[in-house]
């Protein structure tokens, strides 16, 4: 009986890396307390962290396997779930630009046709040679890859998830150029997180220098995750509304104003900005700061169970709506 080969490589780090953060994110975004995963929005980063770590581990078993069958293994391992990843990505890019009501359930099913059909020619290639052929392994310094010719279909759903990538981010910059300020770092730390991957990839394809043999895009989400802690953190993207709501409540005619449990004004409207005099750089700091006023309209709650308030206010013979959540 043949027992399965291994060899140790420092390539495997990045890999090994990119997996643990993604992994970790996923955990902290489902335990995040203004988490709700029935939100498509927040679903979908959970499921394109956990995508990203499984990328990667297949990626970093097929680096320290040894010979052509095992590697061709992994390789079907990862189309299982790196084909999704631009269907994800742009179903995310949708959402906070503000488009998500028009990808429906249906129109995703349909997305989702051609990275479907693309790991059932890999899982089938033998037979077709679609996806590629000419499968040898080559030694790439301290690891050993695979080298193959490229068939038609690979092209094919390369293209295809360049695409999706592409129109993702022509729909963030959009929204970036249009949003507010506190919009404006989630966004650019959304679009950020989908450039280093990007990059490794179309470097590994198009056989560019340091990326031509060991394909680097699933460690390239090790940086992409980095950016997404960034905007977490720095820049509350699971706290704040996401842009397609608040693009509806900015073209409201009254005053609104959101206040999370921490006593923060995580969102303020036109009108809000202009009867309370709020200046909105200011928005994600303390009721106390930003409506020094205002802070007896708010009561707090019980600290484990979210609490919604709204409260009409008027000044200056205009109304306003506040709403803590």
């Amino acid at each position: 009986m043949n027992s399965v080969q291994w060899m140790v490589s420092p390539y495997v780090v990045p890999f090994l890396v990119s997996a643990a953060i993604s992994l970790l994110l996923a955990v902290y975004v489902v335990r995040h307390p203004r988490t709700e995963l029935t939100d498509r929005t927040t679903a979908t980063i959970v499921v394109l962290l956990v995508l990203a770590a499984q990328w990667s581990v297949a990626y970093l078993f097929r680096l320290v396997s040894v010979g052509v069958e095992a590697k061709l293994t992994w390789v079907l391992i990862e189309y299982a779930g790196s084909g999704l990843m631009a269907v994800g990505w742009l179903v995310l890019a949708a959402e906070y630009a503000g488009y998500g009501s028009r990808l429906t359930p249906r129109r995703i099913g349909l997305l989702t046709v051609e990275p479907l059909v693309a790991f059932l020619l890999v899982a089938t290639n033998p037979v077709h040679h679609l996806m590629w052929s000419d499968v040898q392994v080559v030694d790439a310094g301290s690891v050993s890859v695979l080298e193959r010719a490229f068939g038609p279909w690979f092209y094919v759903h390369i293209a295809y998830s360049y695409v999706l990538v592409l129109i993702g981010c022509y729909l963030l910059v959009r929204a970036y150029v249009t949003s507010e300020n506190p919009y404006r770092g989630q966004v650019a730390a959304l679009a950020g997180a989908v450039v280093a991957p990007f990059v490794g990839n179309v470097g590994f394809v198009f056989d560019l220098g340091f990326f031509s043999q060991v394909e680097f895009t699933s460690a390239g989400f090790a940086l992409a995750n980095v950016l997404l802690v960034f905007g977490i953190f720095r820049y509350r993207l699971l706290d704040l509304t996401p842009i397609s709501h608040a693009i509806t409540v900015n073209n409201m005619q009254d005053a609104y104003l959101v206040v999370d449990r921490n006593r923060r004004v995580v969102h303020a409207n036109p009108a809000a900005c202009d009867l309370f005099g709020i200046d909105p750089t200011s928005l994600g700091g303390s009721v106390e700061r930003i409506l020094p006023d205002g802070t007896g309209l708010f009561v707090d709650g019980e600290e484990s169970q979210p609490v919604r308030h709204e409260v009409a206010i008027e000044r200056e013979g205009r109304a306003g709506i506040s709403t803590r959540s």
